[in-house]
């Protein structure tokens, strides 16, 4: 009987293997038409060379998507090697940042009101971060979702762009923030931001991290199953290892308690307990524990 960490190991081994032969045919199929656009008629050019970049950004993000779930295996095994001893436990979300190579990597998803419906952070900086957007309602993340198109503002015009943000991010010594927006066809999913990322992920309208923004989505958006190798027989899939690392759980939670002694619904909610935060200028995980506890209560 396979542990939980041993039944996703086998899950994140074989979505790797799928996102490959994803990239694989997406790359073969990029080739065929690019020939056509070179070979075929010359008013099918457009079209077909059209094709063709869509292919090759189709099989970029399923590169990405199959880096990133073996960087996640490799965080598995790892873990269960180290059976026994201290290890920290394996987070997809750790496998991103390690991927992309920036300090500190932030995903934040949005709900259609335009509420953040679950955010994560690789570590304390990006938490920081995440709760001073909540708090301030400015910074990458909101302005990724607002402008539906990538962003990166460096320290110099942190106070220029986001007052507000600028203020409360002075202490972490933010050199250079950058976001690329979560979108899947037409709707605005979230955004994936990065503090102080390597140079190269800036250049070329920031293509590698869109491709790993583009991978996440895929990552959240598919159901997937895996087969046992030793018996061939298909096992249900676990939950998604990325939903399940949501830094917001305490937020919802307050939202929930100020809806009922509001009597409002849970967006006014949260817009009151960020408009108390940025008001008390209190961090708004800080204000949400102490509404938890019952120490504070809003809308009354």
């Amino acid at each position: 009987m396979r542990t939980a960490s041993e039944r996703e190991l086998v899950e994140a081994r074989s979505r790797a293997r799928l996102a490959r032969r994803r990239a694989t045919q997406a790359s073969e199929r990029a080739a065929r038409f690019e020939r056509l656009a070179t070979d075929g008629p010359s008013d099918m050019r457009d079209l077909n060379l059209s094709i063709v970049a869509s292919l090759r950004r189709a099989a970029e993000m399923q590169d990405a998507s199959a880096r990133l779930q073996d960087a996640y295996a490799t965080q598995i095994e790892i873990f269960l090697d180290r059976e026994g001893t201290p290890a920290p436990t394996p987070r997809f979300l750790t496998a991103v940042g390690d991927l992309i190579g920036a300090r500190s990597t932030v995903v934040t998803l949005w709900s259609r009101e335009h509420v953040v419906a679950v955010s994560m952070g690789t570590d304390a900086l990006a938490r920081a971060v995440l709760d001073i957007e909540l708090t301030v309602g400015e910074g990458p993340a909101h302005a990724t979702a607002l402008e539906r198109r990538p962003v990166v503002v460096r320290r110099s015009g942190l106070g220029a762009r986001w007052p507000n943000f600028a203020r409360a991010a002075a202490p972490l010594q933010l050199h250079v923030v950058a976001s690329v927006p979560m979108e899947r066809a037409d709707d605005h999913l979230g955004a994936l931001t990065v503090v102080d990322p390597p140079q190269d992920l800036l250049e070329a309208r920031m293509g590698t991290l869109r491709s790993v923004a583009a991978a996440l989505v895929e990552t959240l958006s598919e159901e997937f199953s895996s087969t046992d190798e030793g018996t061939g027989r298909t096992e249900a899939r676990s939950s998604l290892p990325l939903l399940a690392e949501d830094s917001c759980t305490a937020l919802h939670q307050a939202a929930g308690v100020v809806a009922v002694h509001a009597q409002c619904d849970t967006a006014a909610a949260l817009a009151l307990i960020q408009a108390r935060a940025f008001a008390d200028e209190m961090s708004i995980s800080i204000l949400a524990a102490r509404i938890i506890a019952g120490e504070l209560r809003l809308g009354i």
